[in-house]
């Protein structure tokens, strides 16, 4: 920069420091434009190196995880039913609101604790490890506010009905009895498919609708 006084460039070091600091905000700001080239990428990247490490160890794999699930079979199954005799085991009830309580609670847990660091701008060692350094920093209140009202919004109008719906769907489909726990094979497979939905049904469903 011009000095006003001398019509010199400044290159002392806190000008220096000024200037490097802005170019990395103005490179982080750069919003990169995802393809669905691009994502279907990603998906494959992540899930294939799984999917082999899971082929690779399937015999060990399922027989150490067999016997953790047999071992534990009987303390998960007695701790859901001392559970559901406390809450009840009204399938509407659990499947519907008590699916939803339970969202909203891992949300905002963790979900809070970040938006305090947000706020605060500490703890500065974890920090640094922010994606945008130096974006919302600090954070408009007018417009964190207006976030946590739409994310309250679909939490609440949307999911209800949603898990409603699905519920409703479920019954017309035909389900297990709630306090029968599934079975070891059975979790293996709900748990890979809700992970393949997930990361492609949110994360890059998300960044395609930034495109």
């Amino acid at each position: 920069m011009v000095s006003g006084k001398t019509g010199k460039l400044d290159d002392s070091p806190a000008m220096q420091t000024a200037l490097h600091h802005k170019k990395t905000v103005q490179d982080a700001n750069v919003v990169q434009q995802p393809t669905l080239l691009s994502c279907l990428w990603h998906i494959l990247f992540i899930i294939v190196p799984v999917l082999m490490v899971i082929a690779a160890l399937k015999n060990t794999l399922t027989w150490l995880l067999q016997r953790f699930w047999d071992d534990s079979g009987d303390f998960w199954q007695v701790h859901w039913n001392r559970l559901l005799d406390v809450i009840g085991d009204d399938p509407f009830t659990i499947l519907v609101y008590g699916t939803t309580i339970l969202t909203l609670a891992v949300y905002w847990i963790i979900g809070g604790m970040y938006t305090i660091m947000d706020i605060t701008n500490k703890p500065a060692a974890l920090r640094r490890y922010k994606i945008q350094p130096g974006t919302n920093e600090p954070v408009d209140p007018k417009r964190l506010m207006k976030v946590i009202g739409w994310v309250l919004f679909n939490q609440t109008v949307v999911t209800i009905p949603l898990a409603h719906s699905s519920y409703q769907m479920m019954m017309w489909r035909g389900s297990p009895p709630l306090r029968e726990l599934p079975a070891f094979h059975w979790a293996l497979v709900e748990l890979a498919v809700n992970i393949i939905m997930v990361e492609i049904g949110f994360y890059y469903a998300h960044r395609l609708l930034h495109n």
